[in-house]
């Protein structure tokens, strides 16, 4: 097992080691990632390559099956019972969640459900149909028994668990086109965000369920993809990742960016935004297989780093620690981030 360092913009040091995971052959790409802030848990969703023969006209048909895992990232073993994988067969997720307070974890389908699991037992606790497309995005509330969800359809919905899963809130039409990413406002109880490939980005209240504002479209970068929230000299900011290749800084009470961050390829889309719980970093993932880490206070470009697992899909904190997960289009990489140093990675081949 060899040691290797990442290429980063500042040269290479030996003060973090940390892994790599690959992709074993016939994975296409790791989209979710969630990491759980007591155990030494991640929740990801891996897409497989599924390649059929069509006997008939001899046409090899591929197509992508989206499943969730559950990884110990300390021993390097999937905590996945058979019965579980069973359960996933013939569905596709796209996002996952756990919900450490009830020991759940709750995912996406691309068959317009929200299904929930127990993460002691493994067994399917709840399913449900929530929207009328597929759902691209799930968020907790920090405090209240609420889920958020987003679709293709351009709606946002909110429910109860512990009202039996009863509807809360709908969002109907709350953009023109796929709803990409949600968020709850960790400062603000009664606030979400959203972003969309209408190129906007938009600001909503839950009670009662109004919109609070809204960007006006960019038209440089007609997808918004992801977002975070992060506080800034005492207010909470918004970052937002776009298909050009830029990321901005939002501050929640105006409708104007206050910052653009060019640090990736242009036109390469920015799939996963980040700020960290401890440091005063963010850090944007991009499909041109870097990451970026800024400042979250000068939103001075601090590092760039490339691991060569291929494109950069999401991005999770370790909570309580400097260490963050990268998923990638090839495999997981495992970082210590701290803004005064550098990165080096134990190279593993386990997935």
């Amino acid at each position: 097992m060899g040691t290797m360092y990442c290429s980063t913009d500042n040269g290479m040091s030996s003060s973090s080691i940390e892994q790599i995971i690959r992709m074993k052959k016939g994975f296409a790409k790791i989209v979710s990632v969630d990491v759980h802030s007591a155990r030494p848990w991640l929740v990801d969703i891996v897409f497989i390559v599924q390649r059929i023969l069509n006997s008939v006209n001899m046409i090899v048909i591929t197509h992508f099956e989206g499943s969730f895992r559950l990884l110990n990232y300390q021993t390097e073993e999937f905590v996945m019972p058979d019965d579980l994988t069973r359960e996933q067969k013939g569905k596709t997720f796209l996002t996952a969640k756990f919900i450490e307070r009830k020991e759940w974890i709750v995912a996406g389908g691309c068959d317009y459900c929200i299904y929930v699991f127990d993460y002691n037992t493994m067994k399917k606790v709840h399913s449900f149909e929530a929207l009328t497309e597929q759902i691209t995005s799930l968020a907790i509330h920090p405090t209240k028994d609420y889920v958020l969800a987003s679709s293709y359809d351009f709606e946002i919905g909110l429910w109860d668990w512990e009202n039996g899963w009863e509807s809360v809130q709908s969002f109907e039409d709350a953009h023109s086109d796929s709803v990409t990413q949600v968020a709850f406002d960790p400062k603000d109880n009664n606030a979400f965000a959203s972003v969309s490939e209408d190129g906007t980005t938009k600001i909503w209240r839950i009670d009662p369920p109004s919109g609070r504002w809204s960007s006006s479209k960019d038209l440089a970068a007609s997808i918004v993809t992801c977002l975070d929230y992060f506080a800034h000299e005492n207010k909470q900011y918004l970052i937002t990742g776009s298909d050009d290749g830029t990321s901005k800084i939002w501050d929640v009470q105006k409708t104007d960016p206050v910052k653009t961050l060019s640090g990736h390829h242009k036109n390469n889309r920015v799939s996963t935004v980040c700020s960290h719980p401890v440091l005063p970093l963010l850090m944007t993932g991009s499909w041109d297989g870097t990451v970026c880490v800024w400042n979250s206070n000068s939103f001075r470009l601090e590092r760039t780093f490339k691991f060569g697992l291929g494109k950069v899909h999401a991005v999770g904190c370790i909570k309580g620690s400097t260490r963050v997960v990268i998923g990638h289009g090839k495999g997981l990489a495992i970082v210590e981030v701290d803004k005064d140093t550098k990165f080096m990675i134990n190279n593993k081949n386990v997935m």
